[in-house]
């Protein structure tokens, strides 16, 4: 066994945890029907949605190059196929990457313009983040097959192979442009912030004398700031979206564009591969341990669930008896 075998052996666990976890808290979400609730729901729901697709793709991706011969394409069948698989990959990872800028845009929209926020109902900022998230995805699927030379089988099931050098450098600059509108939007969000606590009215506790009623002094307290569960949860994502998520999108691309070698990139699209995998487990962690809704939602069925296998239990042990 070589060092490959251990590494897909590591990707595939790690697929099979992010499958599992994202599908069970989007179980939790529908049953509870919590997703609508607010857009901090929906929000986490479409994040637990891409990651779910994008980790199906990753891990069928994974158990195939355990036999590299059916990375081979010597059929247009086999091509189909390939396809397939690559079209849902990146539906699912552009999903995931756009979603990140309407959590940024919900918040500045939040702070800068608080009255419009408040009197906007839900589902008029919920529509425009599906709508544009799905046309992004699809719109990126569609560029991709329109350059794809349908009439040259190509040799084997790789996105460099099927679309081509250029095309995929141009797919991953649109992710890096993606991630530097989610940085620009969430600094704006600091800075309004930041000038909104500088300006906001100090409360005065005034302190009157008791002989003539007349005011004798004052202190000055200034009003203390905090983060809710989700506010905190979202920070955690965006860090999570950063480094886990677009960096090595980044570097990936940077190694493209000078011609690295060969060795070098497969090394990055392994870590790259890794990544995105760890960005989905990361976030259900996040989730879980920061806004307590989830949290008690995934404990009572993490419960229901031990009660029905000790229920279990108790049967074939008085089967056994029998």
């Amino acid at each position: 066994m070589d060092l490959n075998f251990f590494n897909l052996l590591a990707e595939l666990i790690l697929g099979i945890i992010a499958i599992t976890a994202n599908t069970f808290l989007l179980y939790i979400a529908i049953k509870n029907k919590i997703i609508l609730k607010n857009f901090a729901n929906f929000a986490i729901s479409q994040i637990f949605f891409s990651s779910l697709i994008l980790s199906i793709a990753a891990t069928v991706k994974i158990i195939k190059d355990f036999s590299p011969s059916t990375l081979i394409i010597d059929s247009y069948k086999k091509l189909n196929e390939c396809l397939a698989s690559m079209i849902v990959y990146i539906f699912g990872y552009q999903i995931r990457d756009s979603t990140a800028i309407f959590i940024q845009l919900n918040k500045l929209v939040a702070l800068k313009w608080p009255i419009f926020f408040r009197k906007c109902r839900l589902m008029g900022t919920i529509i425009p983040t599906i709508t544009l998230t799905f046309i992004y995805a699809i719109g990126s699927i569609i560029f991709l097959l329109s350059y794809y030379n349908q009439i040259l089988i190509p040799n084997s099931c790789f996105l460099w192979d099927i679309f081509g050098r250029t095309n995929i450098i141009i797919l991953n600059s649109m992710g890096i442009i993606v991630s530097s509108t989610v940085i620009i939007i969430k600094l704006l969000c600091v800075i309004i912030t930041r000038k909104m606590n500088e300006t906001k009215k100090r409360v005065k506790v005034l302190s009157t004398n008791s002989m003539n009623n007349k005011v004798s002094g004052y202190r000055v307290i200034k009003p203390k700031s905090f983060k809710d569960a989700v506010a905190r949860a979202l920070f955690f994502d965006f860090l999570n979206y950063i480094f886990i998520w677009s960096l090595p999108q980044f570097v990936y691309l940077i190694l493209i564009i000078i011609n690295a070698p060969t060795d070098v990139i497969e090394f990055t699209n392994i870590i790259q591969r890794y990544s995105i995998l760890l960005n989905s487990i990361l976030n259900i962690v996040i989730f879980i341990f920061t806004v307590s809704e989830w949290r008690k939602l995934f404990i009572n069925e993490i419960k229901k669930v031990k009660k029905i296998q000790s229920l279990f239990k108790m049967l074939k042990l008085n089967k056994g008896k029998k």
